[in-house]
């Protein structure tokens, strides 16, 4: 989540810091929720991914429907992701070798597509939602406490599939986070502890 995301020197600022404090992973959360043009989503954009830092690139559905231009359908289509994939590497010169896209939509689950096009689909666990407030952050903290796992065990490969493990503990700690009312309500002791 990148408060910073407009501002021109945001994209060498980010470098910068990276530099001097490399990291095995980026991931760029853009957590906008108001509605852009796609003109106004590349000149956000373009500057970070350009940077070749991030590799994992997870725009919600709604997100990834304005940066690509197209309206929001009721679900992600089959080919959906891919096509979405490959218009980010049209556009968006720069993007990094390892680079692989999630788009996430909520209780529908998630697709992940990386640069070999492979493509892996995971369905969210159906649960009564009480308060979606902070969902995909809890999401997003689940991924990464995933791929700190994956990194731990050495199993940190960047294709697709090896993005399974942390996009079921993402979706488990998210289905567990809408069950209750406000975010300070949130116990993920036995999902940490499995």
């Amino acid at each position: 989540m990148l408060p910073g995301l407009e501002r021109q020197d945001f994209a060498q600022t980010l470098v910068d810091i990276l530099a001097h404090a490399p990291c095995l992973e980026l991931s760029l959360d853009v957590s906008l929720h108001e509605q852009r043009s796609r003109d106004a989503w590349r000149r956000a954009l373009l500057p970070l991914l350009g940077t070749g830092c991030v590799t994992v690139f997870s725009p919600n559905y709604d997100e990834a429907c304005q940066i690509h231009g197209l309206p929001r359908d009721a679900t992600i289509s089959e080919r959906w992701a891919k096509d979405f994939f490959d218009f980010l590497h049209e556009h968006y010169e720069g993007l990094g070798r390892d680079f692989v896209l999630i788009v996430r939509d909520g209780a529908n689950g998630s697709v992940a597509v990386d640069r070999a096009g492979r493509e892996v689909r995971l369905r969210a666990e159906a649960v009564e939602p009480v308060d979606l407030t902070s969902a995909g952050e809890a999401w997003w903290a689940g991924f990464l406490v995933g791929r700190h796992r994956q990194r731990e065990r050495r199993e940190f490969d960047r294709s697709a599939g090896a993005l399974v493990p942390a996009l079921r503990f993402a979706h488990a700690v998210a289905a567990r986070a809408v069950q209750v009312r406000g975010s300070s309500a949130w116990d993920f002791t036995d999902l940490v502890d499995a």
